[in-house]
């Protein structure tokens, strides 16, 4: 699904729960399409009415545990990246003094 289609989504869902506070598919539905979009914390939040709502759906705590692991894998992937760019800020100086210093070696200019 097209994140507008998970929006279209979110919205449709959120207007059942505003006619029905207690229909759970229709938060495990909204947790689904807020996952699709990247918004775990409001995914998992959908999803855990949902479970409270109706403890015996053997779906929601399925999709809760890939929604947890969603949101951890979105942690450590940022995390990666911020170390990345850390690095590349401490070395690119140096590096960028490397480049020109070949460059120059390589146009026989010492």
């Amino acid at each position: 699904m097209k994140q507008g289609a998970n929006e279209a989504a979110i919205q449709d869902f959120t207007n059942v729960i505003k006619q029905d506070p207690d229909f759970d598919p229709a938060y495990y539905g909204r947790g689904t399409a807020f996952h699709c979009i990247g918004e775990y914390d409001l995914a998992i939040r959908d999803v855990l009415k949902a479970i409270e709502l109706d403890p015996n759906d053997s779906d929601y705590p399925t999709m809760l545990e890939i929604m947890r692991r969603g949101k951890e894998k979105l942690a450590e992937i940022m995390s990666q990246q911020r170390e990345r760019e850390e690095y590349c800020e401490r070395v690119s100086p140096e590096l960028w003094r490397q480049v020109q210093e070949t460059m120059k070696i390589l146009r026989g200019s010492n």
